[in-house]
């Protein structure tokens, strides 16, 4: 893969998700049941940030191993880094929102609903897709230490 497209397909991908979030919330409406969706979203960004950080001190760890000198050598290191904190950056994202979400009336229907759900879809799509760059990113490290 490139590394132009490495770099932005979590958000090209999430924004097509949270366009497609937008019109079926648009069509379908909006559940209220969504607030059980947020909740568990919160507990998911919890685990995963606390994940990222520590994968973050293990690659940090690693600092004189073969493979991470290479990366500094090639300057692949630093983006590397940059991709897990901006997974961090994501979930905490998409946690904020999620907290947002449960404190909105989506008993009634109001015409902001889809707009939320679409922003919302496109931030949990980019968190996810970027949490999977940098954990592939992080096996192929890992497969290459000695």
């Amino acid at each position: 893969m490139s590394a132009r497209i490495e770099k932005f397909y979590p958000l090209l991908l999430g924004f097509l998700v949270g366009i497609a979030s937008l019109y079926a919330a648009k069509i379908y409406g909006v559940s209220e049941n969504f607030k059980d969706i947020f909740s568990a979203v919160i507990n998911i960004c919890g685990i995963t940030i606390g994940f990222l950080a520590t994968v973050i001190t293990i690659i940090l760890a690693f600092n004189d191993q073969h493979v991470i000198k290479q990366l500094k050598k090639t300057g692949s290191y630093k983006r590397i880094f940059n991709y897990f904190i901006s997974s961090i950056q994501w979930f905490f994202t998409i946690l904020l929102l999620s907290a947002i979400g449960l404190v909105l009336d989506f008993r009634t229907s109001s015409a902001w609903q889809p707009y939320f759900i679409g922003l919302w879809s496109f931030a949990l799509a980019a968190a996810f897709l970027s949490y999977y760059r940098a954990i592939d990113i992080f096996t192929v490290i890992l497969r290459s230490l000695d």
